[in-house]
């Protein structure tokens, strides 16, 4: 496949004055300032750094997001306006922190296609646009077979022939017959005399014979259907991406799968090496527990309670049994661990949040403390949260850990040295084993 050629693209100081600075708006940039680009009313200009683009699953901004494409200072995003077909995705922009982004009014853009000053600037902005889409949802390159078309081109294809543009962005027009953009059923171009920009990343199938005549952007900008048929180009690449973002979710979960499948078996091997450790012999040999990575989950509970982040932990390599984990906690300055034996009614007095075990399945939970005399047990697998009584507590192994904060790592004066002794005394020294 042939990499795209396009023109280079103006510097941000040599856009039309009267486009971006009279009529456009800058708006904060960076992580923390995303916005849809799907809403029909704008573009965006991308004076420094640069814009990527997902396709959202639902409504809202924290939906999962799948990348799609990226937009380079220089050039423009142009909105995505959703369609009214059930069950397809949403398109959220995000820019890089050095990035100037300038809003755009759609229309202003468009009316650039009248005006000679305007007609290259957008020549160059919507190829690179389409150049942009392309990529991003191709998951094949066109077949070797593909016959190349350029601009003026008039092509009878035959039905089951492939046909993609030579170096550069061109448009379609299907007179008779059907289409199948990128060979996908769902994506049907009609031969009703309507024009599709095909990118040389891109590519036609031809279903049903009919002439192709292909066609530049700029020839095609003064027609007054231009932005008729940039819209439909857009309804059928919105379908696209989500085909697109079925697959991705697919590739992802199959890879995800084969890694995890190994983790999984060290993790298990783990959860039941730890429980060896506080378990008594009747009730080590448990069988083989279903887990993702619910010892550290339950490590992290315990240790986020005292208010102790667990990254050093988290970033780490990767532990491969509980005396591993264990080991590695006892060396964190700021944490110490030690094991207690759960007494009597252990619940009605605060010692402190708790590393525990079923007594059933010896799979870990944390217990945490939520009043003087009220504990929870907090489950990593499922993040059910059920209060301790009688009978909860009976579900629990006696044995568990009890974390408390370490020295830290500076030279203490007397006051942190006082302050430190009091620091967890609450009511858990019967709890000692």
């Amino acid at each position: 496949m042939n990499t795209p050629k396009t023109d280079p693209l103006p510097t941000p100081m040599t856009v039309p004055p009267d486009l971006v600075a009279r009529e456009g708006m800058e708006i904060p940039v960076g992580g923390h300032h995303p916005f849809w680009a799907d809403e029909g009313r704008h573009a965006w200009y991308v004076g420094a750094g640069h814009a990527d683009l997902f396709a959202v699953d639902g409504v809202e901004p924290s939906g999962a997001r799948r990348h799609l494409l990226r937009v380079a200072a220089g050039s423009v995003l142009f909105d995505w306006t959703r369609t009214v077909e059930p069950n397809l995705p949403r398109f959220l922009a995000l820019s890089s922190n050095d990035a100037q982004i300038i809003r755009l009014p759609l229309e202003r853009l468009r009316s650039l296609g009248a005006e000679e000053s305007g007609r290259e600037w957008l020549r160059r902005w919507s190829d690179e646009w389409v150049n942009s889409v392309y990529r991003g949802l191709a998951a094949a390159a066109a077949p070797t077979t593909a016959l190349i078309a350029r601009g003026g081109d008039i092509l009878k294809a035959e039905p089951g022939a492939s046909v993609r543009p030579d170096d550069r962005v061109l448009w379609a027009v299907l007179e008779g017959g059907r289409a199948l953009l990128a060979g996908l059923p769902e994506l049907i171009i009609s031969g009703d005399g309507g024009a599709w920009p095909v990118s040389p990343a891109g590519w036609l199938q031809v279903e049903a014979g009919g002439e192709l005549r292909f066609e530049h952007t700029g020839d095609r900008l003064g027609r007054e259907d231009f932005w008729e048929d940039w819209s439909r180009f857009h309804h059928l690449a919105h379908r696209w991406a989500a085909r697109r973002l079925v697959e991705m979710r697919d590739s992802e979960t199959g890879r995800l799968a084969v890694k995890s499948e190994g983790e999984i078996s060290a993790q298990t091997n783990a959860v039941k090496h730890l429980s060896r450790l506080l378990l008594p012999q009747d009730r080590r040999d448990l069988g083989p527990v279903e887990i993702g990575d619910p010892l550290l989950a339950a490590v992290q509970l315990v240790a986020g309670d005292l208010g102790i982040p667990m990254s050093e932990i988290a970033a780490g390599p990767r532990w491969r049994s509980g005396e591993d984990l264990f080991t590695r906690l006892t060396r964190l300055p700021r944490l110490r661990t030690r094991r207690v034996v759960l007494r009597g009614a252990w619940w009605r007095h605060d010692s402190g949040p708790l590393l525990a075990f079923r007594q059933a399945t010896a799979a870990p939970v944390a217990v945490l403390p939520r009043a003087a005399a009220r504990y929870e047990v907090v489950d990593p697998a499922d993040g059910s949260r059920t209060p301790v009584d009688e009978a909860v507590g009976a579900t629990l192994s006696p044995s568990a850990f009890t974390f408390y904060p370490g020295f830290a790592e500076h030279a203490l004066k007397v006051w942190e040295v006082f302050r430190f002794s009091f620091q967890g005394v609450r009511g858990d020294l019967f709890l000692v084993a």
